[in-house]
């Protein structure tokens, strides 16, 4: 009996079930493959980043000992409220702070916008770094602790004041703030006695800075910077934390007690995380917030002290469950 072959229309009704078939499978296989792509680079991130925590590691080390045995001493990991700021100090290559999976959108610059003077007068963003705005004075600067902004704030409208001042003049100020790069702010209690303050003058110089009784406050993201009401009297000589504010300059989480570890643990120091420190002290908000990092097809990535880089699931590594990989 002779066999028959595939009709026209039938090899066409063939060969477009599997177009279909293709424009089904296809896109999912090209995301897959992007995603594990982008898993490969930010491993390749955290490898990195180990090298930089060595590196800020021994440019922090200071020399003890006889002269027989002197030998650096150095933490192998920043304390958690300096991260990223430290190793970016010293390794200040941005891209290696980000993780791919996951956007970081904002710049200093715009940071910077969501800070604002509260006065009398009204509110008014800390947006300008350099210069003379509204109601108050800005220069950029560095120091020890990183690259920074200062603030000098004045509420006397329309009285020629502001326009007397200067950093290394005329100093009676409402409010003198420096706001560090990294999302710290310093309240000034007096003026420092060091070389970018030289010839700093003003009613009772050096220690009439933050005094006045008025509206002077420092607003973050529409509420209180610090304390109840982010008064700058009312916190003079201290330093607060931003929250958030470092998760603008890096998408990875640093362990909260990764200060304390040395090199060569099984400690984990960084993970994909949605805040840039892992309190494990809540261990039960860390593992919520965990499932939530969850960016490379559902795992995340992270660094141990021992320098390896691995992959998981998150509750395979939640303090809850797992502590000693947290706080061995």
């Amino acid at each position: 009996m002779k066999r028959r072959g595939f009709s026209l229309l039938e090899l066409m009704v063939v060969i477009a079930i599997l177009a279909l078939l293709v424009a089904l499978v296809l896109p999912n296989i090209i995301l897959k493959s992007l995603a594990h792509a982008r898993s490969t680079l930010c491993r390749g991130n955290l490898r990195r980043l180990s090298d930089a925590f060595a590196a800020a590691s021994s440019a922090e080390g200071v020399q003890e000992g006889t002269e027989a045995t002197v030998h650096p001493v150095a933490h192998a990991y920043p304390k958690p409220m300096t991260w990223p700021g430290i190793p970016s100090n010293v390794v200040p290559a941005p891209d290696i702070y980000r993780c791919p999976e996951d956007e970081v959108k904002r710049s200093i610059g715009a940071m910077l916008k969501s800070l604002e003077y509260v006065c009398p007068y009204g509110r008014f963003a800390l947006d300008k770094t350099e210069g003379l705005s509204s109601f108050y004075l800005a220069r950029r600067g560095a120091d020890e602790t990183g690259s920074y902004t200062d603030y000098m704030l004045q509420d006397d409208y329309g009285n020629g004041q502001l326009q007397m001042m200067n950093f290394n003049g005329w100093f009676d100020t409402d409010g003198f703030v420096r706001v560090y790069d990294r999302g710290l702010v310093h309240i000034f209690d007096h003026v420092p006695n060091t070389p970018e303050f030289a010839g700093a003058r003003g009613p009772g110089y050096p220690n009439r800075v933050n005094t006045c009784g008025d509206l002077n406050a420092i607003y973050y993201e529409g509420e209180p910077a610090f304390g109840a009401h982010g008064l700058v009297r009312n916190h003079r000589g201290k330093t607060y934390k931003l929250p958030h504010w470092g998760s603008d300059l890096t998408n990875y989480g640093i362990n909260s007690y990764a200060y304390e570890y040395p090199y060569g643990t099984n400690c984990i120091v960084l993970v994909d995380y949605k805040e840039t420190i892992v309190e494990i002290d809540t261990p039960l908000e860390a593992e919520e917030l965990l499932l939530k990092s969850g960016r490379h097809l559902g795992k995340l990535n992270y660094l141990l002290a021992s320098g390896a880089v691995k992959s998981a699931w998150p509750l395979e590594v939640s303090p809850r469950l797992h502590l000693p990989l947290w706080q061995p």
